[in-house]
């Protein structure tokens, strides 16, 4: 059996005409309806994302090698709580800050930023990875940015940042010093 090959056209949202052949949909979904605003349907609740002040943070940290190679790397951002303090945001980048020695000297390191929660008691939600892993060698030519969003609890009040480097082949971890950004008073 032949299928019919004519040509239609399709107007899409723009008024635009394309051709298409009949014989190359499996499924065409067409639909037609006015879509009432929110004051036409009398839902008038409207959420906004308020920021509130915006907690810059900064971290330098250097790695060296038992040859005296040494490179210093550096993540810096901001933190902000958004939508009446429901949500946290994490806006930063990961850099090389200084140092010329080539990173296997320093054993290529995989570089990544990690966070942890402080809530009002003390207690900790638990370090997790924000920034994906990068070499330091994809470092020298582009910094890593990140964005991690999540929920921020009434009883949350800190966050806690570091940068974290695996190194050999066994994947060998150590950690930066870490810094405590305050939101909450």
């Amino acid at each position: 059996m032949r299928m019919r090959t004519s040509f239609s056209p399709i107007i899409d949202s723009l008024g635009e005409k394309y051709a298409f052949i009949f014989g190359d949909l499996r499924e065409i979904l067409i639909f037609r309806g006015n879509v009432p605003t929110r004051a036409e349907s009398g839902d008038v609740t409207m959420t906004q994302s308020i920021e509130i002040p915006v907690q810059e943070f900064f971290l330098d940290w250097s790695m060296s090698s038992g040859k005296g190679a040494h490179v210093g790397f550096a993540v810096s951002g901001q933190v902000t709580l958004l939508d009446n303090k429901r949500f946290y945001k994490i806006d930063g980048v990961l850099y090389i800050s200084e140092g010329g020695t080539y990173c296997r000297d320093i054993g290529n390191p995989h570089l990544f930023v990690r966070r942890n929660g402080v809530e009002e008691s003390g207690r900790q939600w638990g370090w997790e990875t924000i920034c994906g892993r990068k070499s330091s060698s994809r470092l020298s030519a582009m910094d890593a940015y990140f964005v991690r969003t999540g929920y921020w609890a009434p009883s949350d009040r800190a966050i806690q940042l570091s940068i974290g480097a695996e190194t050999g082949w066994n994947r060998k971890r150590s950690y930066s010093p870490t810094i405590t950004v305050r939101l909450t008073d």
